[in-house]
């Protein structure tokens, strides 16, 4: 029993880490771009490990391809989220999944509406609503006390750390400010609105699937199909190229991203054999305080504002999935 958390241990720490070599790897890049090269190189490190299982049955597959084809647009936002927003204010939004979770297991299986989830869904959003938009007066990530702009009393070396930031899809526009308002005038923070929402469609997706195959194969498969994806449409837009060059000028953060992102799913999936759905989402979130420090080390996020609204959205999480 002790191997499903050492894995959560393991996903934990990985996807700490994910969110910050994503930004890096899509500065100033397109998304779709981005999420096939996340993942195209993701599938090629699984490759070797499902080797190890040998063929497995088809019929995994009824799970495999709806879950693949609804992660490859889940991505997109996740990677535009990441990209053009500040780590530290969108990744707290990601688990807003377990919300959606919520209302689909409510609808689907006809679960009840209980006071622990109650109180799970205000403190979301109380959290969401502290959370600090960048902008004019808002909580960014430069010396100056500007938001994510690059204006204004932006210090040369927090410009440098940050070239592209939330200052671009609507950062530096939205004017700032607290409160889900301020949220939904910042297109990040839209953009990882509707990747929490996808996911938690995929997630019950992958419970079942996980059933019938190794987690390996179905990790493996699941990459493959949004590769795929993803490269029909960028070869019919003419984009491959593209895709191809970010890989060429950014090697070794695609390298980088690739792995971790490939074993932090992995992982995910171990989790999932041994620990109920409900015990396994929310413990994954505290990954969050990993990319919250990471953000201000790597990017000079100014965080402070944002570790107690980020412990509120982690706790919600928790109390909406625990069965009670």
């Amino acid at each position: 029993m002790a191997l499903p958390y050492l894995a959560l241990l393991g996903r934990i720490i990985l996807l700490g880490f994910e969110r910050v070599f994503v930004k890096r790897l899509g500065e100033g890049r397109g998304s779709v771009e981005t999420t096939f090269v996340f993942f195209g190189l993701a599938a090629l490190y699984l490759l070797p490990v499902a080797a190890i299982f040998g063929p497995p049955s088809p019929a995994f597959l009824r799970y495999a391809v709806p879950s693949g084809v609804i992660y490859s647009l889940a991505f997109v936002f996740y990677v535009k989220s990441l990209t053009t927003g500040e780590v530290s204010l969108v990744s707290p939004l990601a688990n807003l999944n377990s919300l959606f979770l919520l209302v689909l297991a409510a609808l689907v299986r006809g679960e009840h509406f209980t006071l622990l989830k109650l109180a799970g869904t205000l403190a979301i959003i109380v959290g969401a609503s502290l959370l600090q938009a960048p902008g004019e007066g808002g909580g960014g990530s430069d010396g100056g006390g500007r938001g994510g702009g690059g204006r204004g009393g932006d210090s040369g070396g927090a410009r440098a750390r940050r070239r592209t930031g939330a200052g671009r899809g609507g950062g530096g526009r939205s004017g700032g400010g607290r409160g889900v308002v301020a949220l939904i005038h910042y297109p990040p923070a839209l953009a990882m609105a509707a990747y929490a929402a996808l996911l938690a469609v995929t997630r019950i997706i992958d419970r079942g699937g996980i059933g019938v195959v190794s987690p390996a194969t179905y990790a493996l498969t699941i990459y493959s199909i949004i590769a795929l994806c993803l490269g029909v449409y960028l070869a019919a837009r003419g984009r491959l190229g593209k895709a191809w060059a970010l890989f060429v000028d950014r090697p070794v953060l695609a390298l980088l991203a690739g792995v971790v992102n490939a074993y932090s799913y992995l992982l995910l999936m171990y989790a999932f054999v041994g620990l109920p759905l409900s015990v396994a989402e929310p413990v994954s979130s505290l990954s969050l305080f990993v990319t919250v420090y990471l953000g201000a080390v790597m990017f000079g996020e100014k965080v402070r504002g944002r570790v107690v609204p980020s412990a509120l959205v982690v706790l919600g999480s928790w109390l909406l999935l625990v069965r009670g």
